[in-house]
């Protein structure tokens, strides 16, 4: 003998005392894997998604930071007063300079911050003129 409870109740008092409710009585087979395609997705945004957030954020993070390494980044004419970043590429003098260390604040051609990267004929340190 099944249970059910009143037309459109979904009350578990309503069911007759010892039998406990089924959620689902009286649901169609759409609407049980609807109510179960919705649980479903609450409980993956909730316990799940942040964590593979957090991994991927992580792998990605690993990855682009390989993937820049050694990298060069131009950065237009030198100007004094701007900190360059290691790999930074500037042009002073006629010359291309590369950023070998984290902090550049020195002039290009001043001290070892800086190394040489092309030399034009003609450009301010060039004996040739």
């Amino acid at each position: 003998m099944t249970y059910k409870p009143p037309e459109g109740s979904r009350n578990p008092y309503d069911y007759p005392l010892g039998r406990v409710p089924n959620y689902f009585d009286g649901l169609t087979g759409e609407q049980v894997c609807a109510e179960f395609d919705a649980r479903m997705e609450k409980l993956f945004n909730q316990r799940f998604a942040p964590i593979i957030a957090k991994v991927v954020a992580k792998t990605v993070s690993s990855y682009i930071t390989k993937r820049l390494e050694g990298a060069l980044f131009y950065r237009g004419v030198y100007q004094d007063g701007t900190e360059y970043g290691e790999g930074s590429l500037v042009q002073h003098a006629g010359i291309a300079w590369v950023s070998t260390v984290e902090k550049a604040t020195t002039k290009p051609g001043t001290s070892s911050e800086w190394r040489m990267l092309i030399k034009t004929k003609g450009s301010a340190n060039d004996g040739d003129e």
